[in-house]
């Protein structure tokens, strides 16, 4: 994959239409959980954002960029510069 963000929070759809990855939680529960092996192509990004956020497995983004974060901000914006 080119990138991946996997969250619990919510995105607007203007923020989404004009290419704004602009999260807010607005109250979100729930975790997001990596049992897995995520592989981002070279250069891209994978973002796990959620209130809990668990690694068990492998995450992979050479020359690229890897975020989990726990997502307690109201507001958390990406920034994607290509």
């Amino acid at each position: 994959m080119g990138a991946l963000t996997a969250t619990t929070n919510t995105i607007s759809v203007d923020d989404f239409m004009a290419g704004k990855l602009t999260f807010t939680r607005n109250g979100a529960q729930g975790s997001v959980v990596n049992d897995g092996e995520l592989r981002a192509a070279l250069g891209g990004y994978i973002a796990l954002l959620a209130p809990e956020v668990r690694n068990n497995g492998i995450v992979i983004a050479r020359l690229g960029t890897v975020v989990m974060r726990q997502a307690k901000p109201s507001r958390l914006t990406l920034k994607i510069i290509i």
